[in-house]
């Protein structure tokens, strides 16, 4: 349940077999070590956008985000071969642009990652 506390207002896919995997490779954790991992992993979205070369236009509805979905649609970060990507990175983008742009939501690998790098 601690996990879910911290990740309840972040909208993910997570099954109950990898909250059980999570639960397990975890069991050492305090519950602050579970709050910074959780932390971490929320930052992975960050991390991504500020590298990212190449960004794509998506119109869907994000749960995470009170804000609706702008006219133009979210610029969400993506793999150079993704359809619609196009090259471009933050520093390229206009202040409009940026204010569209939108992190790619936790993986459940993004925290087994973290929890590997903890250990």
């Amino acid at each position: 349940k601690i996990f879910e506390c911290h990740m309840k207002e972040v909208p993910h896919e997570f099954t109950e077999a990898e909250w059980t995997r999570l639960l397990v490779s975890t069991a050492d954790f305090s519950g602050s070590d579970i709050a910074t991992l959780c932390h971490e992993a929320l930052r992975a979205g960050i991390d991504v956008i500020a590298v990212a070369t190449h960004f794509r236009c998506s119109r869907a509805d994000r749960p995470d985000i009170a804000t609706p979905v702008p006219e133009q649609g979210w610029l969400e970060p993506c793999d150079a071969d993704s359809p619609g990507a196009v090259p471009t990175t933050l520093d390229d983008m206009t202040a409009e642009e940026v204010k569209r742009v939108v992190p790619p939501l936790p993986t459940m690998e993004d925290l087994l990652t973290r929890v590997d790098s903890e250990k």
